[in-house]
């Protein structure tokens, strides 16, 4: 809203179809009156000058309404940038948008959380370990669930992180260390990223077992040298290339042959 007049901003939204959601609750006559302080309070509500001069009164109850839903707006446009920002595969560490709502970090990561798995969300706090029970997500979803969040940026007191999954295939947990993801998070783009990223699917767990175990980290260490030799080998593109050999895999000799 910068350098724009924030009551014709919230007056062009509220009219249309597909935005108006966006500003439910969001009241410009109780805006106006607000920011120049042109409010007059009684006992069972409030009265609202205006430029035009006529007054508007809300009861306390009707205020009250329109003061949470609009909060409920503010915070569901917050999290749904949040939620755009990393889509953009974009990474932030801005941890006092949430918390200037009145929110905890454990509630803040709680939101994030439920933006990113698209369901209701329980969260636990066990000293350095939080734990999120989920439901009806797909375990193809949750590492997407957990690189989201180093974007949540969740508190340095915070060691380890459990997800409680329950699913079409069962009940699930899915856990590991924070520094993981942090780690991946601050990696610059390239293969640090990548190798960060394989660390950590190595470091978490799915129902006690490495999302990533040796023989796949080899597997990707492979792809990866195969790339690099595609690149650094000339010529790459001929069948007797390093690279190509590497791909049909080991061919036994002849001599090594049955008769």
């Amino acid at each position: 809203m910068r350098d724009e007049n924030t009551t014709d901003l919230i007056r062009h939204l509220g009219v249309r179809p597909d935005l108006a959601s966006l500003v439910d609750g969001m009241d410009i006559h109780v805006r106006t009156a607000t920011a120049h302080t042109a409010i007059e309070y009684r006992d069972d509500s409030i009265m609202l000058e205006t430029r035009t001069g006529d007054g508007r009164t809300y009861g306390l109850f009707n205020l009250a309404d329109i003061v949470f839903r609009a909060y409920e707006s503010s915070l569901a446009c917050l999290i749904g940038l949040r939620v755009a920002i990393l889509s953009a595969g974009i990474q932030f560490n801005a941890t006092a948008d949430l918390t200037a709502f009145g929110l905890t970090p454990l509630e803040s990561l709680k939101v994030g959380v439920a933006a990113l798995s698209g369901g209701a969300v329980d969260a636990l706090e066990r000293g350095d370990t939080w734990a999120f029970s989920l439901s009806n997500v797909p375990n193809e979803g949750l590492t997407h669930i957990v690189c989201g969040i180093g974007a949540l940026a969740p508190p340095e007191q915070v060691k380890f992180i459990e997800f409680h999954v329950m699913n079409e295939s069962g009940n699930h947990i899915y856990c590991g260390p924070v520094s993981a993801i942090l780690r991946w998070r601050e990696a610059p783009q390239g293969l640090a990223a990548d190798t960060a990223i394989v660390r950590l699917l190595h470091e978490w767990n799915y129902d006690d077992r490495p999302v990533m175990a040796g023989p796949q980290i080899r597997q990707w260490v492979g792809v990866r040298a195969v790339a690099a030799l595609d690149v650094d080998l000339k010529p790459s593109g001929s069948a007797n290339s390093t690279a190509a050999r590497l791909r049909k895999g080991p061919q036994r000799h002849r001599a090594c042959r049955g008769a």
